[in-house]
């Protein structure tokens, strides 16, 4: 199984195996220009990824379902509330300013 990721940075795309990240939460990385993420956050998501999975083994003997989840698409809390700026538009702002 594999995670897709687009590099905030660099808009670069690239997948990484889950079993690899499970493994190396250091392993998270943009192959196009290096940026790194958190592993703290890599090894919080892999736990988090973990639970599903072990829920998802348990419903799977009943019903057959894909998982398909952008962060673009993540509610609030986890996503921007209505009215907010995306992070990369602050950046911008902040690259400007400095500039």
């Amino acid at each position: 199984m594999t995670i897709d990721f687009e590099c905030a940075g660099c808009g670069a795309d690239f997948e990484v195996d889950v079993a690899i990240l499970m493994e190396d939460a250091t392993k998270l990385q943009c192959p196009n220009c290096d940026a790194k993420a958190d592993p703290h956050s890599v090894e919080d998501l892999m736990g988090a990824l973990d639970d599903v999975m072990a829920s998802m083994a348990h419903l799977r003997r009943k019903f057959h379902f894909a998982l398909n989840m952008e962060t673009d698409d993540l509610p609030p809390p986890y996503g921007p509330a209505d009215g907010e700026q995306e992070e990369e538009e602050v950046w911008e702002e902040e690259e400007d300013v400095e500039k």
